[in-house]
């Protein structure tokens, strides 16, 4: 993952730079072009910085060549390339999460938090076409799973008692947590098929290639 920020010219690539034992961001011109590909069109604001993450086709190849025939599903914090850049969003999207609390601030406890950025939708669907995959249309945690019918259990008063009851509750609760639309429920459900595309539950038929985003 890159990170570059606007300087109301040109990009320039954040970097990591040291003083004393702070880490801190460092800005350095831009030296590999082929990183804007995916800023193609967008109007950044002066200071705004994006993730670029030019990994994602490599992945995707090499996950679409290890399957003969089949169904992949990938489930990641993301958005389509409009919202993902948008100049409203003009610190990114990179967070951290240190024992499941989230943080803005990936330069204290250096090897004790986890790092993540939101996933460029249309770049995964771009190189899931061109790695010859038929691209289901994303759609979030929340809406696949109502659309599922996880969301609409029975009642607590039809699930008896006992262990049964608790079963029920558990899977309530679980359900609940999933399709929160503030939290997990904003994943993105992005579904691939190699070779004849099946239909998938809680999923729209595929998008022919020449209709996708690239």
């Amino acid at each position: 993952m890159h990170r570059l920020r606007w300087s109301g010219e040109a990009w320039e690539e954040l970097c990591v730079g040291l003083t004393g034992e702070r880490f801190h961001d460092v800005a350095r011109p831009l030296e590999d072009a082929s990183l804007l590909a995916p800023l193609a069109g967008i109007a950044p604001r002066e200071g705004q910085v994006v993730e670029v993450c030019p990994g994602v086709a490599p992945l995707v190849g090499t996950i679409a060549a290890a399957v003969d025939e089949g169904l992949l599903l990938f489930f990641d914090y993301g958005d389509r390339r409009a919202r993902l850049y948008a100049p409203w969003r003009r610190q990114g999207t990179l967070m951290c999460f240190h024992r499941h609390v989230p943080g803005d601030d990936p330069y204290i406890r250096v090897g004790e938090q986890d790092l993540t950025c939101h996933v460029d939708i249309d770049a995964v669907a771009a190189a899931a076409r061109g790695a010859g995959l038929h691209a289901y249309p994303a759609r979030s945690q929340a809406e696949w799973l109502a659309a599922l019918g996880a969301t609409t259990l029975s009642p607590v008063a039809e699930a008896g008692s006992g262990a049964d009851l608790d079963a029920h509750l558990e899977r309530r609760r679980a359900a609940q947590l999933l399709s929160d639309p503030g939290g997990l429920g904003r994943i993105q459900v992005l579904g691939f098929a190699k070779g004849p595309p099946p239909p998938v539950a809680g999923l729209e038929p595929p998008i022919p290639a020449a209709a996708g985003s690239s």
